[in-house]
């Protein structure tokens, strides 16, 4: 803060100059001068902060030069001295938004606290105007933020990225209260096509507020980033977590307002619980982007799920599995039924059964096609296209790999049995 003293009795300046320790109330320069024409110049050329003028000054007097001074800059403080208390001094500090009017003599412990009370508006104001500069540029560069930490994270760069995290964090909690974050990332299916219609920042655009709308009522900020092809990050900021059902349900809802743009069409694998190291959920969502993904699809990425909650998971998807033992079975498709990420899917499934799920879809085949064979007349061809075998050379040499016998061998033992 600086501070410049104005009477036209150079004795009255340099004796308050010498009467305070300013450095010690915040101050780092105080200028002086004995007139408005001295004032004005070191206004002008020099950062002021605070302005105690003397009142009653020759050729123009401090309520003068105060009016020049707020229509120089509004941000400068201003403190009247006067020996001479006046009504309409008052009245005059009033109308020109005066801080405070001390009295000639001046005790120094009074000048004292009005300082430190001056400098601690200004630290105020400063942090204010600091914090609004901020939103403004998290607000107009928002994307370009995220953009920068989904880089820096990916690239195992994760200190790099906590500065501008924490800041985007105090932001938020400074207006709202609290912070939570969700991952999301939204896949653009028939990316090159779009691309020639869809420009990447309407494509953010939509994204952003379809989801803002959304959680309006949760005061929402949000921010895609895009550093790849057709791959967007969305990052949902919350004051508090919501309950998991809902978030899915909104996360449903959302993607059917986006289907229902017809713009384009996309699938989300996202994270149904609040993150806390972005760097390492980033790496882990990114290893799960999958070439085969379905659009209008969403594939839940949950590693604290629940044991309870991922033996319905499998118990569903054993289910499924059994109905259409006649498919030819995917991973991906099984996966998707159960709203599971598929490589999550996979490590879930093996946790389960003790198989993974190649080996499980395989022991149910065969367990299938021997019943077919033991309790059944019918065709080896025709059961085996029951289990999903279009080849019958395949499904007879999967069968004696499994059995150690044929088909045939195997309906023969059973039928003398």
């Amino acid at each position: 803060m600086n501070v410049l003293l104005v009477d036209d009795q150079e004795l009255i300046v340099n004796s308050i100059k010498e009467g305070l320790t300013w450095d010690k109330l915040g101050v780092d320069k105080v200028y002086c001068a004995t007139n408005s024409y001295e004032a004005k110049f070191l206004i002008m050329n020099y950062p002021i902060d605070l302005l105690i003028t003397d009142i009653e000054m020759p050729e123009e007097d401090g309520i003068a030069l105060a009016e020049w001074v707020q229509e120089f800059s509004e941000e400068i403080i201003i403190v009247f001295l006067t020996s001479h208390p006046s009504f309409q001094y008052a009245r005059e500090g009033l109308r020109l938004h005066v801080f405070d009017y001390l009295l000639q003599p001046i005790r120094f412990s009074e000048l004292s606290d009005l300082v430190s009370r001056v400098e601690h508006q200004i630290r105020q104001r400063h942090e204010s105007k600091r914090n609004r500069q901020n939103a403004l540029f998290a607000r107009q560069h928002r994307n370009a933020v995220f953009d920068s930490l989904v880089l820096k994270a990916l690239n195992n760069r994760e200190e790099d990225m906590w500065d501008a995290w924490n800041d985007l964090e105090e932001l938020y909690r400074k207006k709202h209260g609290g912070f939570v974050v969700y991952l999301m990332l939204f896949t653009v299916h028939q990316w090159e096509l779009v691309h020639r219609e869809w420009t990447d920042r309407l494509i953010r655009t939509v994204l952003s507020n379809i989801l803002g709308e959304i959680y309006e009522e949760e005061e929402a900020e949000v921010g895609i980033a895009n550093i790849d092809a057709g791959n967007y990050w969305g990052f949902l900021q919350l004051k508090e977590a919501v309950d998991r059902e809902i978030f899915r349900k909104r996360t449903e809802c959302f993607l059917e307002q986006v289907e229902r743009t017809g713009a384009f069409r996309i699938s989300i694998i996202a994270r149904d619980i609040p993150v806390k190291r972005q760097g390492l959920v980033l790496r882990e969502l990114k290893k799960q982007i999958l070439a085969g993904a379905k659009p209008g699809t969403i594939y839940w990425e949950d590693i604290s799920c629940g044991k309870g909650e991922g033996q319905d998971a499998v118990r569903q998807s054993i289910a499924y599995i059994e109905e259409h033992i006649y498919l030819k079975l995917s991973r991906q498709e099984v996966a998707a039924q159960v709203h599971l990420n598929p490589e999550y899917f996979s490590k879930l499934f093996r946790r389960e059964t003790g198989l993974s799920f190649k080996d499980f879809v395989l022991q149910e085949k065969m367990k299938r096609a021997a019943r077919l064979l033991s309790d059944t007349k019918m065709p080896v061809g025709l059961i085996a296209s029951r289990v999903g075998f279009d080849n019958f050379s395949h499904f007879s040499q999967t069968f004696r790999g499994y059995y150690k016998m044929s088909p045939q061998e195997y309906r023969q033992k059973h039928e003398t049995s």
